[in-house]
């Protein structure tokens, strides 16, 4: 799937309030232009977490402070009301965390009803059998193999 294919895929995939997305690619920095470019057609804003920095608006402003912690970062989402794009990076270890899951899967119940969502990127399949689904979730990658399930 091409570039702009995948951006308009993404830009359905939130219109359509999917509140929990993976989204696996070969190049992270490729992944994350992708989702600026929806992130700016759908005009909302684009947060990135990564352990290193915590939840970090795209648009060059400063970390949001004390959310380099993954329960922190998910606290934090779950008592804002901005609707945003909220994508974690580097989350391969926490997904087996029961507390993550339970926590994932009430934030894209969240996303059923405000603009945005929360989108787990990683470069392989992380699409976690253990995550007890909301209503449903998309599994997505950059080079065309996609994973659709509905419960």
């Amino acid at each position: 799937m091409g570039f702009e294919q995948t951006k308009r895929e993404f830009s359905a995939l939130l219109r359509a309030q999917t509140g929990l997305i993976f989204f696996r690619v070969a190049e992270e920095e490729r992944g994350r232009e992708i989702l600026r470019e929806t992130a700016k057609m759908l005009d909302i804003p684009l947060f990135i977490w990564t352990p290193a920095q915590g939840l970090k608006n795209e648009l060059g402003d400063a970390p949001v402070y004390s959310t380099a912690k993954i329960f922190a970062a998910l606290d934090h989402i779950a008592a804002s009301d901005k609707q945003a794009i909220y994508v974690f990076c580097d989350m391969d270890t926490f997904i087996p965390d029961i507390i993550v899951q339970s926590r994932l899967k009430e934030l894209s119940r969240r996303f059923k009803s405000i603009a945005g969502g929360v989108i787990i990127m990683a470069g392989h399949d992380i699409t976690p059998v253990d995550v007890p689904p909301a209503d449903d979730f998309h599994a997505a990658s950059a080079n065309g193999s996609e994973q659709h399930r509905t419960t």
